[in-house]
């Protein structure tokens, strides 16, 4: 609220045993900024805080939507779909994805990456990989831990190509 109102990135502690002021602080000492950017822009438009849940089940099914196209570039139509179903039904995908926490625009933005280097692995182009980046660098300010994915991902699709030399070029635009 904070951040929408115009006060900046703080967060507010209620100071129960010094006389009941609130402390502020640095919020990105704490949480990484994006999710919350995600929510001042809601509350900015004139949405309010039950808006959350809406946005973050659009972003599961994006997320459902997005598994379908992974399974599809890799194992063929049907097994996309099914992958996708299964997804969707998936009740950790519920789990995380629905309340208002970080979980469904970090996943969103890992999937999206993910997507974007395998749908063309067999010609790799420097646009995927520098789109990929971007949604690699946002799911790093969504959720921190991400970094060791984006690690990972590098290693596995140089590993899963077989035009290993053709790959330098655009992993180098992915980091």
């Amino acid at each position: 609220r904070r951040l929408a109102s115009g006060e900046g990135y703080l967060l507010g502690i209620k100071a129960y045993f010094i006389g009941g002021t609130e402390v502020l602080h640095n919020a990105l000492d704490e949480r990484a900024p994006l999710y919350p950017l995600l929510i001042a822009a809601l509350l900015r438009a004139g949405f309010g805080l039950n808006a959350l849940p809406v946005a973050n089940a659009l972003l599961a099914g994006a997320c459902a939507g997005l598994v379908c196209l992974i399974g599809t570039a890799l194992f063929g139509r049907r097994t996309g779909a099914l992958a996708g179903l299964l997804a969707a039904l998936s009740p950790p995908l519920l789990i995380y994805t629905l309340p208002p926490m970080t979980e469904a625009l970090a996943i969103f933005l890992t999937l999206l990456a993910t997507w974007l280097l395998i749908r063309r692995l067999e010609r790799p182009r420097i646009g995927n990989f520098l789109t990929a980046g971007a949604a690699l660098g946002l799911g790093y300010l969504t959720h921190p831990t991400r970094a060791v994915f984006a690690a990972v991902l590098v290693m596995g699709i140089f590993i899963a190509s077989p035009h290993r030399r053709t790959l330098l070029r655009p992993l180098g635009a992915l980091v």
